[in-house]
């Protein structure tokens, strides 16, 4: 399956053809993800996505992938969801930068045995209607009791930050998009890595740190040596910093 060729508005719809199409799915848009990453480096410009077009002549329209009953594709802990879960979380962590988004709807969060709890919780934006109480958790955020106030059909919530910390780095260079998202992370009091997703944007020089259910009290902010300018030059050393989180 290729992407690149562009029909109306929609290019593949898949109606219960199996978890195999439903995969192939993810690693075409995968392909195309690393097809404009490429675009990248042969490219003189590095600011955006508009200005990315304009330097190289290509289209690269904006690519929404909408994933209805998404669970089905993880509930089995098998091959098939394995490179499944890890194409989702590569489309979800690095996607944005490139035009690339995603919008998953389920009946249910439960039985996602192959998909990382963490991922799920990379996307900031969640719509919740009347569900089950340890499915209201886990798209508004632990302890948040909102979701007993939907009590008819129709009735739902709209969360742009269910239990997150979101924090904004500033850098003084033009970074690679690419890197960005992987040197960063956020470690807890105790040294253990949050969930966390970082989305560059390079008009400003600045990426947002989303932390899933962040806890309180002292956090450390870890940029590692892997995040690179848009030259390829990378950091001559890690960068560590405390931040604050409140409850």
């Amino acid at each position: 399956m290729k992407i690149r060729t562009w029909w109306g508005y929609s290019y593949a719809v898949e109606l219960d053809l199996g978890r195999q199409f439903g995969v192939s799915v993810l690693q075409a848009i995968q392909a195309e993800l690393a097809w404009r990453g490429s675009l990248l480096r042969g490219s003189e410009s590095h600011s955006s996505l508009e200005t990315l077009r304009k330097a190289t002549g290509e289209r690269l329209p904006r690519i929404l992938l909408i994933f209805d009953e998404f669970q089905v594709l993880f509930a089995r802990n098998d091959k098939l969801g394995t490179v499944a879960a890890e194409a989702l979380e590569t489309l979800i962590r690095q996607g944005r930068g490139f035009g690339i988004h995603v919008l998953l709807g389920s009946q249910s969060l439960a039985g996602l045995d192959a998909l990382g709890t963490h991922v799920p919780q990379l996307l900031p934006v969640r719509i919740l209607l009347p569900a089950a109480d340890s499915d209201v958790f886990k798209v508004l955020g632990e302890g948040n009791t909102e979701g007993a106030a939907l009590t008819t059909a129709g009735e739902g919530i709209l969360n742009t930050a269910g239990g997150v910390t979101t924090l904004q780095v500033s850098f003084d260079s033009d970074l690679d998009p690419r890197t960005v998202a992987a040197a960063i992370s956020v470690l807890s009091a105790s040294g253990v890595t949050l969930p966390s997703t970082a989305v560059y944007n390079p008009d400003t020089r600045t990426a947002t740190v989303t932390i899933a259910n962040a806890p309180s009290g002292t956090l450390t902010l870890n940029i590692a040596t892997t995040l690179a300018d848009f030259e390829g030059q990378t950091l001559a050393s890690s960068f560590m910093t405390k931040i604050q989180a409140s409850s």
